[in-house]
């Protein structure tokens, strides 16, 4: 069920419209179409919003794949929010390893 009225609840009907692009849900899955209306929900300030394209990022999907990007939107995210954070949290520790190793390669 999405919740209706009020600009919070506007930016999480944004959020679950973009997912369920990704998902599939209202259509066959459509990642460009997601990616639409995610950001804007995240921009916002939507923690389930800032997840899903800290998800994006790193997977590539509908967006080029981007790591740096991926970090942003998990650490935002962790900064906002009490659900999820597990999760959100170990994503953003995963992609400062991958980040850091790359690093080390490059550099010597």
């Amino acid at each position: 069920m999405v919740p209706r009225g009020g600009k919070s609840r506007r930016r999480l009907r944004e959020a679950y419209l973009g997912m369920a692009y990704f998902k599939g849900e209202v259509a066959p899955k459509d990642y460009s179409e997601g990616v639409k209306w995610v950001p804007e929900a995240a921009d916002q300030g939507n923690v389930r919003g800032q997840y899903q394209l800290g998800v994006t990022y790193f997977l590539g999907q509908g967006v080029p794949k981007d790591n740096i990007q991926a970090y942003m939107w998990f650490t935002w995210r962790l900064r906002k929010g009490t659900t999820g954070l597990r999760r959100a949290s170990a994503c953003s520790l995963m992609l400062k390893i991958c980040l850091l190793t790359k690093s080390l390669r490059r550099n010597g």
